[in-house]
């Protein structure tokens, strides 16, 4: 019984995510209150963070899910359980700013930019690790941002919107500001 409670802890926090992604989905009810409005957004600072819980449309949700329990399994052995969600938290803070801070539309919903946060953070730290295939995440990553910016503003069909663009940098910029903090433990970070 232990050895199967310790091989799904790592699973936990993701399948909880997950499970409140597709609640929040099933009610509508409830994205008003969660998403980004333009009035009263720093009076009603949680939006910036259950933002990211609403989605546009199921694919669009569906879309989110898979990719978010791709990089939950991949990432696994870098970020997962508490980490995770501290790393989920930073990358969320990061992906409603820098929209709000750069554009005159920075309203969005979705899970995508927390994504880009994790993959961020997980290549950041294997890089730290010395362990080669980090550069190769970044890069990925740093590419798949360049293509995102080049069709900014450009609408999607399958979103029934335009690609959040500067959601996805500001929170692949969150994963990469949580890797020093998030590396100590708390009583380390006192002591310096």
């Amino acid at each position: 019984m232990n050895s199967l409670i310790s091989l799904l802890r790592p699973y936990l926090a993701p399948a909880i995510i997950v499970l409140v992604l597709f609640v929040i989905h099933i009610l509508p009810a409830t994205h008003a209150a969660l998403s980004l409005q333009q009035e009263g957004v720093f009076s009603q600072a949680w939006r910036l963070f259950t933002t990211h819980l609403v989605h546009l449309n199921s694919f669009h949700l569906f879309m989110n899910v898979l990719a978010f329990i791709l990089v939950a399994i991949i990432f696994k052995p870098v970020v997962h359980g508490r980490l995770l969600v501290n790393v989920v938290a930073f990358s969320a803070l990061f992906a409603a700013l820098l929209p709000l801070v750069l554009s005159d539309t920075p309203y969005f919903v979705g899970f995508s930019g927390i994504i880009h946060g994790i993959v961020a953070y997980a290549g950041a730290v294997m890089v730290r690790r010395k362990n080669k295939w980090g550069f190769a995440v970044l890069a990925g990553l740093v590419a798949k941002l360049v293509v995102d910016m080049m069709g900014a503003g450009q609408y999607d069909p399958y979103l029934d919107a335009e690609i959040a663009y500067l959601a996805h940098l500001g929170g692949a910029l969150g994963g990469l500001v949580a890797v020093p903090g998030l590396q100590r433990r708390p009583k380390d970070v006192l002591r310096s």
